[in-house]
C-alpha cells in the first residue's frame, strides 16, 4: 500500500493553518481591553436605561471567568421567569371552587359582576376552541385516507 492522498498533498488554500491565515485570535471575554466609559457609551447606544450600572459591573468583571453568565443575565431585559408548574400541577391550578352567590348591596355592583364573569367564561370558551382547532378528529382522519 502507498501513502494516502491527504499525507502527501498539501492543504487547499482555505484550510491553511492559522499563523498563516493572520487573523487575530478570539477572546473569550471582548470587553478585557475596554475602559469603563467606552462601555458606558455602549450600552448607552442600545438605550438601556441602566447603562452606568451595567456597564461598571462588566468592567468590574472584566478578568473573571463568569463574565459570559453575567453578559447573559444583562441581554435579558427581563427578569429569570420561574420554572413551570408540572404538568399535573399545571391542570390543578386551573380547578376552581364555586363560591356561593352572596346578594350585592349595590345593583351596580352586581350588572359588574355579572358582565365580568360573562367575559371569563367568554374567554375560557375562545381558548378551548382555540387549543382544539388542530387536534384531529375522525372525520379528519378519514379524509386524509380517501385522499
Amino acid at each position: 500500500m502507498g501513502t494516502p492522498a491527504s499525507v502527501v498533498s498539501e492543504p487547499p488554500p482555505w484550510q491553511a493553518p492559522t499563523e498563516a491565515r493572520g487573523r487575530k485570535q478570539a477572546s473569550a471575554n471582548i470587553f478585557q481591553d475596554a475602559e469603563l466609559l467606552q462601555i458606558q457609551g455602549l450600552f448607552q447606544r442600545s438605550g438601556d436605561q441602566l447603562a452606568e450600572e451595567r456597564a461598571q459591573i462588566i468592567w468590574e468583571c472584566a478578568g473573571d471567568h463568569r463574565v459570559a453568565e453575567a453578559l447573559k443575565r444583562l441581554r435579558r431585559k427581563r427578569p429569570p421567569r420561574q420554572k413551570p408548574l408540572g404538568h399535573s400541577l399545571h391542570h390543578c391550578s386551573r380547578l376552581r371552587i364555586p363560591e356561593p352567590p352572596s346578594p350585592p348591596a349595590d345593583p351596580q355592583t352586581a350588572t359588574e359582576t355579572a358582565s365580568s364573569e360573562q367575559y371569563l367564561h367568554s374567554r375560557r370558551t375562545s381558548a378551548r376552541i382555540r387549543r382544539n382547532w388542530r387536534k384531529p378528529g375522525p372525520a379528519n382522519y378519514l379524509h386524509q385516507i380517501r385522499h
